[in-house]
């Protein structure tokens, strides 16, 4: 049996999520591709530090996704913060994540699964920005955005709405890209 860290729930040995709370319970290391205990701070074989990974990784690749906003939307966001601070309103968050991810990082070299995500969150960001909104967080291969925030529009759900649709697309044609490499690829949005 596996203990959820997070829920304290037992799961069977050859669980990879946790059936009480979601959590994933093995962390891969994108060092050397081996899987660790979830709250393992270095990796078990190569002793790559795996919360730094982890945090510095996602760092590098929201600082990526937030270089290739549009110019002319990096320059309202700007304009808008200013306006908004210390303003309540509401928000519209999009969250999307690969679709079995755990089980296909397992199946790549470490390089090629950076590549298969960042290439995923190139995808999502252009949707994102196309409909104006901001990407908050980068969460491994989940992506977390905003619609409504900093720069408001009244029909900021719809967008939200839009950027879920067009990413779904685009992921379409990024599974088509990945043949040969992945046998499917989806992403979960909500």
């Amino acid at each position: 049996m596996q203990t959820c860290s997070h829920c304290n729930f037992d799961n069977p040995i050859e669980a990879q999520f946790c059936q009480q709370c979601g959590q994933p319970l093995l962390h891969q290391c994108a060092n050397c591709g081996t899987l660790n205990a979830p709250e393992a701070k270095f990796c078990m074989k190569c002793g790559t530090n795996l919360e730094a990974e982890l945090h510095s990784l996602d760092e590098i690749r929201l600082e990526t996704l937030r270089e290739a906003v549009p110019e002319k939307l990096q320059s309202r966001v700007r304009e808008a913060r200013d306006d908004i601070q210390g303003q309540r309103k509401p928000v519209t968050i999009l969250f999307a994540d690969i679709v079995g991810s755990t089980a296909m990082a397992e199946g790549l070299d470490p390089e090629e699964w950076k590549e298969v995500v960042s290439g995923a969150h190139r995808r999502i960001g252009d949707a994102i920005y196309r409909y104006e909104g901001t990407i908050a967080q980068l969460l491994g291969d989940g992506v977390l955005a905003f619609f409504g925030a900093p720069l408001t529009h009244e029909d900021d759900p719809v967008r939200a709405i839009h950027a879920a649709l067009a990413i779904q697309d685009a992921m379409r044609e990024y599974e088509r890209e990945l043949k040969g490499l992945v046998e499917t690829f989806q992403m979960r949005i909500g």
